[in-house]
């Protein structure tokens, strides 16, 4: 399951990340933070991962680099040391353990071999949680895949959205024994709600559909359409005018 969480600076990305770590156990993680100086002025960035690694990776002053991003030098070595080892990890050790990364940005990108490595990550079957840059175009490699789910965090949301982003996490399992149709499926409408912040049909989709699925319970009617054999009643989930509709909404 990919995962993606996007917001405006300070909307709490990173603090959710944080949290879900502290949370999960089990996982492989690599996390950014600000260099704040004696009068509280931002300057640089530094990541550290749960492998061990402690890195700057920009910085105004400290870093000797023609790579920049605005005011701010970047060290793509350190990136590389930090980021793509965690990465290449995962990919090699084929686990089903959360890998969770922040961020998949501005510095990050200007990296090949950070670009190379998370799209080599994001066609593996694995389990990633990443923030990622708020409205900048190349995002767009990533949060329009078909097989991403992508949480936008602001203030006014930020409850649902956690409640629903912990809530798929859970179903990770069973979202990788669906078949491709029914994945396809669930995908879909999962980015159908949250487009217009449906999150009670999210948790319906996570909690109840998909272990339908799993169990049996979706039987095809015809060409997008699917009836689910739920607990208290059957739902009529049907594709049509360019979405999903269910008649339990």
């Amino acid at each position: 399951m990919k995962l993606l969480l996007t917001g405006v600076p300070k909307s709490g990305k990173t603090t959710l990340l944080k949290q879900l770590i502290t949370e999960l156990s089990n996982s492989i993680w690599v996390v950014a933070d600000q260099i704040i100086d004696n009068e509280g002025n931002r300057q640089g960035f530094f990541a550290v991962s749960s492998l061990g690694a402690n890195e700057v990776i920009a910085h105004k002053m400290s870093i000797k680099s023609d790579v920049r991003i605005g005011d701010y030098r970047v060290d793509v070595a350190a990136i590389n040391k930090v980021y793509v080892g965690l990465i290449n990890q995962v990919i090699d050790s084929h686990t089903n353990k959360w890998a969770i990364i922040d961020e998949i940005g501005r510095m990050q990108i200007k990296s090949s071999l950070f670009h190379n490595s998370v799209n080599r990550l994001f066609a593996e079957k694995a389990n990633v949680l990443a923030t990622i840059r708020f409205s900048d175009k190349w995002t767009s490699e990533y949060i329009d895949r078909t097989d991403v789910i992508t949480f936008t965090l602001t203030l006014e949301n930020k409850t649902d959205v956690e409640l629903a982003l912990r809530t798929c996490m859970r179903a990770s399992d069973h979202i990788d024994q669906l078949s491709i149709a029914q994945s396809t499926l669930a995908y879909s409408l999962a980015k159908e709600y949250l487009l217009h912040e449906k999150y009670t049909q999210f948790g319906k989709l996570f909690n109840n559909a998909i272990t339908y699925a799993v169990l049996g319970k979706v039987v095809v009617l015809a060409k997008w359409r699917y009836l689910v054999i739920g607990k208290y009643g059957n739902h009529d989930v049907t594709f049509k005018q360019g979405k999903w509709t269910c008649d339990c909404e």
